[in-house]
């Protein structure tokens, strides 16, 4: 889903008839309405009045991190328990 919308965001701007300001094109508010709902369904700004009242206003423009952080910790857990399983049975050897 996520490489489709991507897709047809980056078909959209950079096709044929490039659209230079996506926010105010109606394809453009289409790709993003229609991604929010198949996401968040009730809980999408355009369903729930609630929502988009709580909603700040950011569009999270930042880089996405796929959870990085998240999975980072994981693994250094992981690493971490490795590690020490070396130091005990390196000291057991002794």
């Amino acid at each position: 889903m996520t490489q489709s919308f991507a897709d047809r965001w980056l078909d959209a701007l950079l096709g044929a008839n490039g659209i230079t300001k996506p926010e105010k094109s109606k394809t453009m508010m289409s790709l993003v309405e229609n991604r929010e709902r198949s996401l968040k369904r009730a809980r999408s700004r355009f369903v729930s009045q609630r929502h988009l009242e709580l909603w700040s206003g950011a569009a999270s423009a930042g880089q996405i991190d796929f959870r990085w952080r998240v999975a980072k910790g994981i693994t250094n857990d992981i690493l971490r328990g490795l590690n020490s399983n070396r130091k005990d049975r390196h000291a057991r050897s002794r």
